[in-house]
């Protein structure tokens, strides 16, 4: 009886791939778009850019390791829709407080 071959039973996918490497930029892409549903004082969205900033880093490194998939473009996204929503909140508490 022959074993499976390599993949078996599936492939994983490739978001799969950077989110077991590079949980910073997973967890970071997590807190941002959970800070576009609950945001209290902007602290969400910071942490999101924070977790991004660091999953940044660690997909520079694991590029340097001559990885394929690294969960750059994660970060990337956690970081913008981080900082989009920590400005709207700034905004909001602008208009508020005048």
């Amino acid at each position: 009886m022959d074993l499976p071959g390599p993949g078996w039973p599936f492939e994983p996918s490739d978001a799969a791939r950077a989110r077991g490497r590079n949980t910073w930029a997973f967890t970071g892409l997590m807190f941002s778009a959970g800070s576009l549903l609950l945001n209290p004082f902007g602290i969400v969205g910071l942490i999101g850019i924070v977790f991004s900033a660091l999953g940044l880093a660690r997909s520079h490194q694991l590029e340097g390791m001559a990885y394929r998939v690294t969960g750059r473009g994660q970060s990337l996204i956690g970081l913008g829709i981080g900082l989009a929503e920590t400005v709207y909140f700034a905004y909001r508490l602008g208009e508020y407080l005048s």
